[in-house]
């Protein structure tokens, strides 16, 4: 049985232990680690497994009862507390993204290269969505449309952060589309981004960029974290000979009052459920003997990092960005 700790226990990283309680058989949360003693205490006595619960991340990574961790804190935390899981000898199952800058990421790459060991792992939970993998194995991994030409991302959010700004609509959003085209179309060579404000406050909030691969394909993406009508991703892929497209994870179409429709998830946690799950199975899985952790790696935490930075670049200046390989 892996014991894992948890640091950041807010909605990512609460919704993980309740995964791990509900649904990894192989994993029991032990350890919870966050700045608010009152929520960590409430979710230690909702689990019912908790033995210790700290405000020290540090002491959390560092004790006994714990084998493995998962770090869900605030950005900013997530390099110190990589190294002190590296430094430890410990599996980390990171959240998006490894670092707030490619210098960062870049020096976990190194810490993890260092130990001779693959330790960290990164939360881009769509390589484990049932429509993102089946879209990978129907393109990428059996080849049936031929060489990838295009990839054409969509990522909707209902509201945005009152904090939110255009690095931050890049950085904590669209990574999650860079790591998808980075996944079906390999290494991004340039980047150029344009942005429009859809609020009054005047903030681009609708972003738009597209890249160029080294494969000689290229992507197109879009993020709108004001849509508000609801939740939605999508992914589609352009080859040679087709085209690939994700199905909405729709459960039922409804006709009523003269419409035909469906349901839009309300946030990221409802629609991909199922990609959590399967996340944490095969990391607990990865810490247990089983096969090498499937998902995005620290490199790829890295990289992008840097194509996450070009596309800021771009936005900020109007010009093409290129990405050193």
């Amino acid at each position: 049985m892996l014991r894992v700790g948890i640091i950041g226990v807010g909605i990512m990283g609460g919704g993980h232990a309740r995964i791990i309680r509900s649904a990894v058989p192989g994993a029991v949360v032990t350890a919870i680690a966050d700045a608010d003693p009152v929520r960590a205490r409430s979710l230690a006595d909702e689990l019912g497994t908790v033995v210790e619960v700290t405000d020290e991340a540090e002491s959390l990574i560092g004790s006994d009862t714990v084998d493995a961790v998962i770090v869900a804190s605030p950005d900013p935390t997530h390099v110190e507390l990589a190294l002190a899981c590296i430094n430890a000898g410990k599996p980390v199952l990171m959240e998006k993204p490894l670092a707030i800058d490619p210098a960062g990421a870049l020096s976990v790459v190194d810490a993890e290269a260092a130990s001779g060991r693959r330790l960290v792992s990164v939360g881009f939970m769509r390589r484990f969505d049932p429509a993102h993998t089946a879209l990978f194995d129907a393109t990428v991994r059996d080849g049936g449309i031929g060489r990838p030409l295009l990839f054409r991302g969509i990522h909707r959010n209902p509201s945005r952060s009152p904090y939110a700004n255009p690095r931050s609509t890049v950085s904590s959003s669209g990574i999650h589309d860079i790591d998808s085209a980075r996944w079906f179309m390999g290494e991004f060579t340039s980047v150029s981004a344009v942005g429009v404000a859809t609020a009054n406050d005047g903030i681009p909030d609708l972003v738009h960029f597209q890249g160029t691969h080294v494969s000689g394909g290229f992507s197109s993406i879009e993020v709108w974290v004001s849509a508000v009508y609801g939740y939605e991703v999508s992914a589609e892929l352009v080859g040679e000979r087709g085209t690939a497209v994700t199905c909405d994870p729709d459960r039922a179409v409804l006709r009523l009052a003269n419409r035909r429709g469906t349901d839009v998830p309300g946030d990221w946690m409802s629609r991909f459920d199922d990609a959590y799950r399967l996340e944490l199975v095969a990391w607990v899985d990865s810490c247990t003997g089983g096969p090498a952790f499937a998902g995005a790696t620290a490199w790829d935490g890295y990289r992008d990092q840097v194509v996450a930075e070009a596309v800021i670049e771009a936005l900020a200046t109007g010009q093409r960005v290129d990405i050193a390989s």
